[in-house]
């Protein structure tokens, strides 16, 4: 399957608008996306992700999600009890005067 860049899209030798679910085969789709497929590292670096934060798998990487999501939960957590706290608090005042 040949691509050119013709008229601002992709287009394949018959004038077909390329990776259209409705003219190919999935696997067709996939090999054509696997070959732009950008590298681990680009993603990496694109998410601001420490090397230890990514784990790669083939092409196409996946986050750790124990070493991302707990510490962003933790942040989550103490940043709502202080809102918290200082709502409380502003209540506790109106309720004194």
């Amino acid at each position: 399957m040949a691509i050119k860049f013709q008229d601002g899209r992709y287009v394949d030798e018959n004038g077909r608008v390329t990776l259209d679910p409705t003219v190919y085969k999935d696997w067709q789709i996939a090999e054509e996306a696997e070959k732009t497929l950008p590298s681990v590292e680009y993603f990496r670096e694109k998410l601001g992700l420490l090397p230890e934060e990514i784990i790669p798998y083939g092409n196409t990487p996946k986050l750790d999600f124990m070493k991302i999501m707990i510490p962003v939960t933790l942040g989550n957590l103490l940043g709502g009890v202080f809102v918290g706290f200082i709502v409380w608090f502003c209540w506790l005042r109106k309720r004194q005067k």
